[in-house]
C-alpha cells in the first residue's frame, strides 16, 4: 500500500450553517487543487440539497 503524506494544515468552510473542516490528504500542489474544487462542488451540491 501506498504511505500518504499528510499536512496538518485544515480548512474550514461554513455554508448555510454547516460548519465543514477539512484537511488534506496529499501535500502535491495540483492534487490539493484539485481537491480544493472538488470540496467546492461537494458544499455547493450539499447546500443546494438542504434548500
Amino acid at each position: 500500500m501506498d504511505e500518504k503524506t499528510t499536512s496538518a494544515a485544515s480548512a474550514e468552510y461554513e455554508v448555510s450553517g454547516t460548519k465543514y473542516i477539512v484537511t488534506p490528504v496529499y501535500n502535491d500542489n495540483a492534487q490539493k487543487e484539485a481537491l480544493e474544487e472538488k470540496i467546492r462542488r461537494l458544499i455547493l451540491s450539499d447546500k443546494a440539497r438542504k434548500e
